[in-house]
């Protein structure tokens, strides 16, 4: 898992996915993401990507990640970190999925809805303002417009896919309050979605 993500989570994010089996690669650098995307591709890895330290550098890094893995197939998924919180935030997690739509967007209820347009969804930096079960209907949305499954991550996890007989949506009610007192935990979970993504069975869907 090619990990693009902020360096308050790369510690914990990279020994996460040690512990689970996988490859994690912290590779940020435009001069060498084509290369290592164009590896992740032939290898069946996937690319997670989050914007928590947002700056003109990552956002470049952003992109071409996109870009590679619009080229390659790669998938990769999107942990829209504050999106709502600042224009920035939103544009930004919003020019991505634009230029290649994710696989995954796992995000808590403020920063889903502010990908939905909901101009009133801000959370409180890069914590949620409203509960999980808040963002469904964006979920459905977001899953309409891009294709992507919708991870809402909360006290009560929400998933939303696309399926042949339309939206699907499956519940998780097994949140843990201790994570809320580590930081970078949903970062983690993110790259876990990321490694389970190209880890799952043929003929399964990412959902």
């Amino acid at each position: 898992v090619i990990c693009l993500t902020n360096y308050v989570s790369m510690d914990a994010m990279a020994n996460g996915l040690l512990a689970l089996g996988a490859s994690p690669a912290m590779i940020h650098s435009t001069d060498e993401l084509s290369d290592a995307i164009k590896v992740a591709a032939a290898i069946k890895g996937a690319v997670s990507i989050n914007i928590g330290t947002l700056d003109e550098h990552w956002i470049r890094s952003f992109k071409t990640a996109v870009e590679c893995c619009k080229e390659t197939g790669a998938p990769w998924v999107l942990d829209p970190v504050a999106a709502g919180f600042t224009a920035l935030r939103t544009n930004t997690a919003k020019e991505l999925m634009a230029i290649h739509p994710p696989a995954v967007i796992r995000g808590n209820s403020s920063e889903i809805m502010a990908l939905a347009g909901d101009l009133g969804a801000a959370g409180k930096g890069v914590d949620s303002t409203a509960g999980s079960d808040a963002a469904v209907e964006a979920a459905k949305l977001l899953v309409k417009e891009y294709g992507s499954v919708v991870c809402v991550s909360g006290a009560v996890d929400y998933i939303v896919a696309q399926s042949d007989d339309g939206l699907c949506m499956a519940m998780c009610p097994h949140g843990v309050e201790m994570l809320t007192k580590v930081t970078a935990m949903g970062c983690l979970v993110t790259s876990v979605i990321a490694a389970f993504l190209v880890a799952r069975p043929e003929g399964t869907s990412p959902a």
